[in-house]
């Protein structure tokens, strides 16, 4: 109450008013831990809570644990800045038309924190959520990355959470000779078991920020889209999402069986990390300081046979362990190599046909050709691996170039898109080209460039 006051007389000082809708926003909000004050945009339209701890922090014992419940605080914690980024190894060789999809803050271990941003609303209607799983590290730290600010989706209706979750060594790590304090068995996994703690968070917490934890989507891109198409592939995600988006993720990976991944393969590369670093003990590796550890190992991954994750991706469905939900996916023009992707986008069709054997949710699947656009390095304006990112966010804002009215047209849709998907599980809306879902009796995608129309498989391939 005291931070209500002190804001409203602040804005009153300025020559403001308070209407009462915008007092009942600035309100701190009670969620798991304790009251958040969040901070409104100059139009006092949108809300942004910043670095709100969802689980306790994982480090000294709780290393290699799974999540724990976050820890309490007294007063009001004041939500106004992004938390660490996950402890990772630093980008480096990145072209720099990356700079807006980096990361802003500093990394540590201690990183579980979420970000929300709420639209201020004049009804008391609930709104949809979109839940946002960031790639691969280069971009962890999602809502510190100016391309995953929420706010412009937000401002359009959405309440949008993006998330932080161990990656590495601190997400992968476990080891045959499981210590007696591991009771969970859940070692390996320790990324995925966040994002399912984030999730539980979202379900018990949204409500207060006026999202409906009834219509949660989950999206992600590359590693994040792997992720959330194994979130449809886990029971332990049942009923936590209603929705899944995966942007740009190879199928042909996906749907092949291998070793990669397994808990055995994980603990022969744990068992191989400590005696190359004569560690005798659990206790002696969580007793390391964390820059110490050696980060270059435990890429961020799933690891299946696990009780998060029973089954591989294919088997998964055969066996009826899915979760039936509509799914909107695809890849970008120059997503892969020009060897590669025409296999790839031929098993994004397959994909969607072998889908249909198992699930009554529709498919969307779409080929991302808008470049984006850059003046001073022309050869990277492409659909490379992310370039899409920003026009679904209808962020184009945030980057430091110029962008034709077509691009503005291309991300006013492709949000539209997203927000309609978001809402109903259909990206289909007044104003906006028909996106047909996709089907074994009319196999088709959605181009999304200087056109946008359905196109049947098998697409042309990428040029080089």
């Amino acid at each position: 109450m005291v931070h209500q006051v002190t804001i409203a007389l602040l804005l009153i000082a300025a020559g403001t008013r308070l209407t009462a809708v915008e007092a009942q926003v600035l309100e701190p909000v009670r969620v798991a831990g304790g009251l958040i004050a969040g901070v409104p945009n100059a139009a006092r339209s949108v809300v942004a809570f910043k670095g709100v701890p969802y689980a306790a922090p994982p480090v000294g014992a709780l290393r290699w644990r799974a999540p724990q419940p976050p820890l309490p605080w007294t007063g009001v914690r004041h939500a106004d800045r992004y938390g660490a980024s996950c402890l990772q190894r630093a980008p480096t060789g990145k072209p720099p038309y990356y700079e807006a999809f980096l990361a802003r803050e500093p990394t540590s271990e201690d990183c579980l924190f979420l970000n929300i941003w709420a639209p201020v609303k004049t009804n008391a209607s609930q709104s949809a959520v979109l839940v946002f799983i960031h790639g691969g590290m280069y971009q962890s730290g999602s809502g510190s990355a100016p391309v995953f600010d929420g706010a412009a989706l937000a401002e359009r209706g959405l309440v949008v959470v993006t998330l932080n979750f161990r990656i590495g060594v601190l997400a992968g790590f476990t080891h045959p000779r499981q210590p007696p304090d591991w009771p969970e068995a859940v070692a390996g996994n320790f990324g995925f078991l966040d994002i399912l703690a984030a999730l539980h968070w979202v379900q018990d917490n949204i409500a207060a920020f006026g999202g409906d934890p009834a219509r949660v989507t989950v999206a992600g891109h590359s590693t994040g889209a792997h992720t959330v198409h194994y979130l449809t592939a886990s029971p332990a995600a049942k009923g936590l999402f209603r929705g899944a988006i995966c942007i740009s993720f190879p199928y042909d990976f996906l749907m092949k069986l291998h070793s990669l991944g397994s808990v055995w393969q994980t603990e022969q590369e744990g068992l191989a990390y400590v005696q190359k670093n004569h560690i005798a003990s659990l206790a002696d590796f969580r007793n390391l300081p964390a820059h110490a550890l050696d980060l270059t190992v435990f890429t961020q991954g799933i690891r299946h046979h696990h009780p998060a994750v029973p089954e591989q991706y294919v088997p998964a469905f055969e066996k009826g362990l899915h979760n039936d939900v509509p799914i909107l996916t695809g890849l970008t023009a120059n997503d892969f190599s020009a060897r590669e992707q025409p296999a790839r986008l031929a098993a994004l069709g397959a994909w969607a046909q072998w889908r249909e054997k198992f699930c009554r949710a529709p498919a969307y699947l779409y080929l991302w050709e808008q470049p984006l656009p850059d003046a001073q390095h022309p050869e990277c304006a492409t659909a490379f691996h992310g370039a899409d990112l920003p026009f679904w966010f209808h962020n184009l804002d945030k980057f430091s170039r110029r962008f034709s009215a077509a691009d503005k047209l291309v991300a006013d849709r492709a949000a539209s898109y997203w927000i309609n998907f978001v809402n109903t599980g259909n990206p289909n809306g007044a104003a906006l080209p028909a996106w047909p879902a996709a089907t074994s009796n009319s196999p088709s995608l959605l181009a999304i460039g200087a056109t946008l129309a359905p196109r049947p498989f098998p697409p042309p391939a990428a040029k080089p």
